[in-house]
């Protein structure tokens, strides 16, 4: 009796959490097309002086934006067919997304998922080599990039070529693997940058003395919050930890994690494209040449202002 209550209400619980990862996707893709258009503004102003990877940044962005919007559409059109249009299919509409006919929708969407994915490991490693100024600290996080391309493809194959979701079946192990080494990744690129930048932080204020105790802490927080793309991370551990103990959150939280991982990386093009984000010049002001004196506290000041916020 109650094995059947359960069945009955476990695609009710699905459809729930899937209608509140879209809803949840959706508040936050109109974010991030605000934060796009900001971008965009700042990179195009007359008044802005070019610089040297504005054009890359710029069409990082334009390019992230497109496969997500492309992702949001694909999902609203197989979600519109399996729980609207074809909601009493034999064995409910998880069965309809499972059919074979499913597969190319599936397969586009889990595509751009690894693609958005891999872009944003890519550019975190970009910056963690940036603020480490040694190609030698992304050598790990890049074999892990790897093996995130690796599983990313078999994932994507899986998907599109097996009668299964990704949540269930054969490529739920895929899934599990290929997760827990990307999320693994953005932790590790996490912990690095934050580490970097806390250091950084720590060295300003000893070198401004306690005067200026308040500066250094205030703009390290905000740096740790967008240079290591921590809401992403935080998410995807989300994610992990409800897929791994097969939690119905699972599908909602998959839908912010992939909104998320874009947020995070435009919200650091936005801030590089501000000129208030690590650049390779962020640690000179550490030259005991900069602090000498007391006299010379006040140019020290601007000098790290402008160049760790």
């Amino acid at each position: 009796m109650s094995s059947n209550s359960t069945s009955s209400n476990a695609p009710l619980s699905n459809q729930e959490s899937f209608y509140v990862g879209i809803a949840l996707h959706d508040i936050l893709y109109g974010i991030l097309l605000c934060f796009y258009f900001e971008t965009m503004h700042i990179f195009l102003s007359r008044k802005r002086t070019p610089r040297k990877y504005d054009a890359f940044y710029a069409v990082f962005s334009s390019a992230m934006l497109l496969f997500i919007t492309i992702w949001v559409a694909f999902n609203g059109i197989l979600s519109e067919d399996e729980w609207l249009l074809y909601q009493y299919f034999p064995a409910g509409p998880i069965a309809y997304e499972d059919r074979p006919t499913s597969g190319p929708y599936v397969g586009v969407i889990t595509s751009i998922a690894v693609i958005l994915q891999l872009m944003t490991d890519g550019l975190m490693m970009y910056r963690c080599q940036m603020i480490w100024e040694s190609l030698r600290a992304i050598i790990i996080p890049f074999i892990l990039w790897l093996a995130t391309l690796v599983f990313g493809i078999l994932l994507v194959w899986a998907c599109s070529t097996t009668d299964t979701n990704v949540f269930g079946g054969n490529a739920a192990r895929l899934v599990l693997v290929y997760y827990t080494i990307s999320v693994f990744l953005l932790m590790t690129l996490t912990c690095m940058i934050c580490y970097r930048l806390v250091l950084h932080a720590r060295s300003i204020k000893k070198n401004l003395g306690d005067g200026e105790e308040r500066v250094a802490p205030h703009l390290g927080i905000i740096m740790l919050f967008i240079e290591s793309v921590l809401p992403s991370t935080l998410t995807g551990i989300a994610f992990l930890v409800s897929f791994g103990v097969g939690s119905l959150a699972e599908i909602g939280l998959l839908h912010v994690y992939t909104a998320m991982m874009c947020i995070s990386a435009q919200m650091l093009i936005l801030h590089v494209a501000e000129g208030t984000a690590w650049h390779k010049d962020s640690m000179r002001p550490l030259s005991p040449m900069k602090f000498s004196s007391r006299c010379g506290e006040t140019s020290g000041s601007a000098q790290t202002d402008g160049s760790i916020r």
